[in-house]
């Protein structure tokens, strides 16, 4: 489970919680609280395809959103104002070792530090080896970084942890070459 909060100042704030398998695939779910002039009609989205991550579907608030690929690797989209103006949410899947953050366009936000903060739970069996934003720092098995911006993306080098043995095949080996042992030991001493 791949857990980032993106906490903006003032008109926007955002939760992103992906699911991460280990092909590599994601489903992102983002949740929005927005603060919009009384006068706003559309809601502008802009999302950043690198790196190897692609974005191959979004919904907003339950609809599907027609992406605009011509600026591609640069995606945009417009919303229609929800009812409930405050809460935007956001549902898309991608592939490959990044997660695009698909950012409403909200002017007068400034820099400041915790502005973003990523809580990464890798599957069981993976341990993350590089990631953007870096300087993550693991405790209780989960990875936490943050950023004083929000960022365009999330990048993730992702390990696989298959031992060559496991523990209990580990055993039956050293077992077997004990009993191995003995058996060369008796014939020996004859």
């Amino acid at each position: 489970m791949l857990l980032l909060w993106a906490v903006l100042s003032g008109a926007l704030s955002g939760e992103l919680d992906a699911a991460v398998s280990l092909e590599r695939s994601y489903i992102v779910e983002l949740t929005y609280q927005l603060e919009l002039p009384p006068d706003a009609a559309v809601i502008p989205l802009r999302v950043l395809e690198a790196k190897g991550g692609r974005l191959h579907w979004l919904e907003a608030n339950g609809s599907v959103v027609a992406l605009d690929r011509s600026r591609a690797p640069q995606l945009e989209a417009e919303l229609e104002v929800p009812a409930s103006a405050a809460t935007l949410r956001l549902r898309y899947e991608v592939t490959g070792t990044t997660i695009p953050v698909v950012v409403p366009l909200v002017e007068g936000l400034e820099a400041r530090a915790g502005m973003f903060r990523a809580s990464v739970e890798l599957p069981f069996g993976a341990h993350l080896a590089g990631s953007f934003p870096t300087g993550a720092v693991m405790s209780n098995g989960v990875y936490h970084f943050e950023l004083p911006v929000l960022p365009a993306f999330v990048s993730l080098m992702i390990v696989d942890d298959a031992p060559l043995l496991s523990f209990e095949a580990a055993l039956d080996v050293a077992a077997v070459l004990f009993f191995l042992a003995i058996g060369v030991f008796l014939v020996r001493r004859r």
